[in-house]
């Protein structure tokens, strides 16, 4: 009896100290009350925080743009080194750390104003004319010319006894007409080549250059092209006017300009507007 009154008054004091312990201790209501505060303040931050996103979202005065500014030419690795541009390779290289970061190419660059579609195709098909002519006029087209014809050429040379150091783009055309060889005028670089006159040959970076400007000049020439015209710009004028503008001037004797002043007056007028468009500086030919 003894020990089970012992008992049942160890319990009750069991019971009595774990209410204390949640119940009667001051310092663990304090950090009850104080957890609860705490959450309740963090709430209140986390609302002000939304509120302030969404005044920003819809107010762009309360936006502090700088935040959003970044140098690009600084390198984001070491934040120190300058990037520098490896074309060829597409890549951008800090000159500190030398960590590399890929880029796209100007001329790869996508365009998020496109023009209409009809000018795409037309300038499609003529930028792929206008390579043709860069490659001929350096003589790296793939024709095939009979070996007949160069010894027809050949022998009218003798004929006329003329040194290579004569035998201009104008003097062979004037050749290929005494022999009814009409067909063969746009190869003539080709085949001065076979005959031992080296043509000019430009750098791989002003091929480029050219392609790209004479891409740039396809919306405003439809803007300013004559409405009874047909056909573009002569070719041979344009990469003229193109190689002018980029003050390559050892290249203009190589390509045969309009005899007919009043068609170079009327190309030249065209030109004029496309440089105004395009903020060129403008040569007049005639």
């Amino acid at each position: 009896f003894f020990e089970d009154k012992q008992s049942i008054n160890e319990n009750k004091n069991n019971k009595k100290n774990v209410e204390n312990f949640f119940f009667s201790n001051k310092e663990v209501k304090d950090n009850i009350t104080e957890d609860i505060k705490q959450n309740e303040s963090n709430i209140a931050k986390n609302i002000i925080n939304n509120h302030t996103r969404y005044f920003k979202n819809n107010d762009f005065n309360m936006i502090n743009f700088e935040d959003f500014i970044y140098d690009k030419d600084v390198c984001s690795s070491c934040n120190k080194g300058e990037l520098i541009q490896v074309n060829h390779e597409g890549i951008l290289v800090c000159n500190i750390c030398f960590k590399n970061y890929k880029y796209l190419v100007d001329n790869d660059k996508p365009s998020y104003k496109e023009p209409p579609k009809e000018i795409s195709f037309y300038a499609y098909k003529r930028i792929n004319h206008f390579r043709e002519i860069i490659a001929q006029f350096q003589a790296k087209e793939t024709t095939d010319i009979p070996d007949e014809i160069i010894e027809k050429i050949k022998n009218q040379i003798k004929k006329e006894r003329l040194d290579l150091k004569d035998i201009t783009n104008k003097k062979t055309k004037e050749i290929l007409k005494k022999l009814n060889l009409n067909k063969y005028y746009e190869h003539i670089p080709f085949i001065k080549d076979k005959l031992g006159i080296k043509p000019p040959i430009m750098t791989p970076q002003l091929e480029t250059t050219l392609c790209n400007l004479f891409m740039e000049i396809q919306e405003p020439y439809s803007k300013y092209c004559p409405k009874d015209r047909v056909n573009f710009l002569n070719y041979y004028y344009t990469i003229y006017k193109l190689c002018e503008l980029l003050d390559q001037r050892q290249f203009l004797p190589y390509f045969p300009m309009l005899i007919d002043r009043e068609k170079k007056i009327e190309q030249d007028m065209i030109w004029k507007n496309i440089c105004a468009d395009l903020d060129w500086d403008y040569i007049p030919t005639v």
